[in-house]
This record gives structure tokens, C-alpha cells and sequence, in this order.
């Protein structure tokens, strides 16, 4: 079984704030290694740089 998980950050407003990934860098003998990805946008990364 392959699990890959995709989770997509959203504001009060609804706008996509950002999203990130999540799955096994390889079927059998390397799916105990995992491989990610994330992007924001801009304004996200501006408000977490002012706390």
C-alpha cells in the first residue's frame, strides 16, 4: 500500500494559503524513506517573517 498524504493550508477568507506533500521516496525497499514538498505564498511567508 502506497500512502501519500496532500494537505493544502486555507485563510479566513478561503484563499489558499499553501500546500504541502508527502509520500514514500520509493514502492518496497525504500518506503521507509519519505519524500516532501511545500509551497506558500507570499503573503504567508511575509506574515510569519513580522512575528
Amino acid at each position: 500500500m502506497v500512502c501519500e498524504l496532500t494537505f493544502v493550508a486555507i485563510g479566513d477568507n478561503g484563499e489558499i494559503l499553501g500546500t504541502y506533500i508527502i509520500k514514500p521516496n520509493q514502492i518496497d525497499l525504500g518506503d521507509h524513506i519519505a519524500n516532501c514538498a511545500f509551497k506558500a505564498t507570499q503573503s504567508l511567508v511575509n506574515s510569519i517573517d513580522s512575528v
